[in-house]
């Protein structure tokens, strides 16, 4: 909210004084510049919202307002034949690329530019929840993937130069409602989380699924790695899932049952449950 003092207030000629309260920086000179304030106002389709009006012992008018500016889309892209779910900037190429995920069942990668369609991924038999760009492969490879979930329990993999699909994830039971990869070595890990109530860790290189982490008792609809390594170096337990190098770093998983749960990656625990949420 900024505070401005009115001097010099005429109806009859409208020249109006706005000068800033805090730093006495004069806004409007005249009428002419008043009107300018409600050109920007009125073109631009801002608001302008004035919260009271005070006049003073020197007959001065205080006036609190807050010009709100309204952003208008840049650019629009038109395909999808249904609501869109999820969207993802490329890391590569400059980030010129952006993907979608729809409950059209499909995945469509858009040229930022021009807003052209590039390319549409058809194979899922259900909508999808999530999509975003793959790191380890064109940190490996230089190959562009792109990597989707869907309600029909699958999460794929898409070559972009290719323009097809290589690689199926079907571990979980139920709709995979969100992924993440790993901060560490090079984005090779994968998190998936499920209505089935469980986590996934996969090993995107051998494709694999290293670790299943229960402990919600609802849908779990989103999850996060932790972009920097706590002070946490206990390694004595792995519970089967060996040294993948994500030691001091953990999960967070977001749910249905109203909790958030931390896990640790190496050791497979959960270290803390955050409760306060009362609804999903």
């Amino acid at each position: 909210m900024k505070q401005f003092v009115i001097n010099n207030f005429n109806l009859s000629s409208k020249h109006v004084l706005f000068r800033n309260a805090q730093d006495k920086d004069k806004i409007i000179d005249d009428g002419q510049d008043l009107r300018h304030l409600w050109e920007e106002v009125l073109s631009n389709r801002n608001s302008l919202t004035v919260f009271q009006i005070i006049v003073d012992a020197e007959k001065q008018f205080y006036v609190d307002f807050e010009l709100v500016k309204h952003f208008h889309s840049h650019k629009t892209f038109f395909g999808h034949t249904f609501h869109v779910n999820s969207i993802d900037y490329s890391t590569f190429n400059h980030g010129r690329l952006l993907c979608s995920g729809s409950a059209d069942k499909t995945v469509r990668i858009w040229d930022i530019e021009t807003t052209k369609e590039i390319h549409v991924f058809n194979g899922h038999l259900n909508e999808v929840y999530c999509v975003k760009f793959l790191p380890y492969f064109y940190h490996v490879q230089r190959r562009a993937v792109i990597c989707s979930s869907s309600a029909d329990k699958t999460i794929r993999f898409w070559d972009i130069s290719n323009k097809k699909e290589f690689q199926v994830f079907d571990g979980h039971t139920a709709r995979v409602c969100g992924i993440e990869f790993s901060p560490f070595h090079n984005g090779r890990y994968l998190c998936s989380v499920s209505a089935d109530k469980t986590i996934g860790l996969w090993d995107i290189e051998t494709s694999k699924i290293l670790y299943v982490f229960n402990g919600h008792t609802n849908w779990i609809w989103c999850v996060a790695f932790s972009p920097l390594q706590s002070n946490n170096t206990n390694s004595k337990k792995k519970n089967g899932i060996g040294v993948i190098g994500g030691n001091g770093y953990t999960i967070c998983s977001g749910s249905y049952d109203n909790t958030i749960r931390m896990w640790d990656i190496e050791t497979t625990k959960e270290l803390l449950v955050f409760k306060g949420h009362n609804g999903a």
